[in-house]
């Protein structure tokens, strides 16, 4: 990948990572986030005796989304961690759609839209990415040591040390 696409990459995931530690921390902080701004619902069935559950779960969910990207943004040159963040943010998007079109419990608004947007522009960068990245490597397979040598002319070093 070039320099530009891998810092402008590495900046956009991090800023999705720390919008999901954002979630993270408004759904425990704020007692009722995910059932009024997400699933804009209230009805009996979402409520129990032991706290607001939902609003845990997702926000569990939404740290260990953060860490996977975080962890993307540090190691952004691994295929591994690419295509993990790439899994991490296709089950989450599979989870609004299941969520809006199978159980019909979404409501379609800003909160909702925000979240699904970003994360679909950033699956399809990623995707980008590793296609752009594993063209490149086939290139990249050379001997560092000797593009030194060709780079800077240096006679036999290994003579002089013996």
């Amino acid at each position: 990948m070039s320099h530009w696409m891998v810092l402008t990459l590495r900046c956009w995931v991090a800023f999705i990572a720390f919008t999901n530690f954002g979630a993270t921390f408004r759904c425990f902080t704020e007692d009722n986030f995910v059932r009024s701004k997400v699933f804009g619902i209230d009805s009996e069935p979402w409520k129990s005796d032991e706290g607001p559950i939902l609003e845990r779960m997702y926000g569990f969910w939404s740290f260990i989304n953060g860490i996977i990207l975080l962890s993307c943004f540090f190691f952004i040159e691994d295929k591994k961690i690419l295509w993990l963040s790439v899994c991490v943010i296709s089950i989450y998007l599979c989870f609004f759609v299941v969520e809006g079109y199978c159980y019909k419990t979404l409501s379609v608004h800003g909160p909702t839209i925000y979240p699904c947007a970003l994360n679909g522009l950033t699956l399809l960068w990623l995707l980008t990415s590793i296609k752009c990245n594993s063209s490149n490597r086939a290139k990249e397979e050379f001997d560092e040591n000797e593009v030194l040598r060709k780079q800077f002319h240096f006679k036999s070093l290994s003579r002089k040390i013996q």
